[in-house]
């Protein structure tokens, strides 16, 4: 088994693990036991987002991931500004949508930078 499989492999599993546990969160309501999936998703999805040997490809994939979720960041909040109710239940869902995905995009920004420093280190 290869590096990339292995990557592959812990980056599915983490994120079927970090989904049906948001699934049962949103079903049955927060547990102190649902952190336990949660956290082996996170840790599972690390040697996924930090295992490359090519700094540049993994300095370009984080900064495209970050302007994707800047994106819909950005597309979801013009979406909440063109609603009639703004302080209804829908506009209230995708705004909190917004806000996740900026802040997911301002973490994927750091591991730009990262990667950047480590790139410039190298060359």
């Amino acid at each position: 088994m290869n590096q990339n499989s292995v990557r592959l492999a812990c980056a599915g599993f983490g994120s079927m693990l970090l989904a049906l546990a948001a699934i049962h969160v949103r079903a049955n309501g927060p547990a102190r036991l649902d952190l336990l999936p949660i956290i082996v998703g996170v840790v599972m999805l690390v040697p996924a987002a930090f295992a490359e040997r090519a700094v540049e490809e993994a300095c370009l994939r984080f900064r495209n991931a970050a302007f994707v979720c800047f994106g819909a960041a950005i597309i979801v909040l013009m979406f909440v500004l063109t609603l009639r109710d703004r302080h209804g239940a829908l506009a209230q869902q995708a705004a909190s949508l917004g806000a996740a995905c900026w802040l997911v995009a301002m973490m994927m920004t750091f591991c730009f930078a990262y990667y950047a420093s480590k790139r410039r280190a190298v060359s």
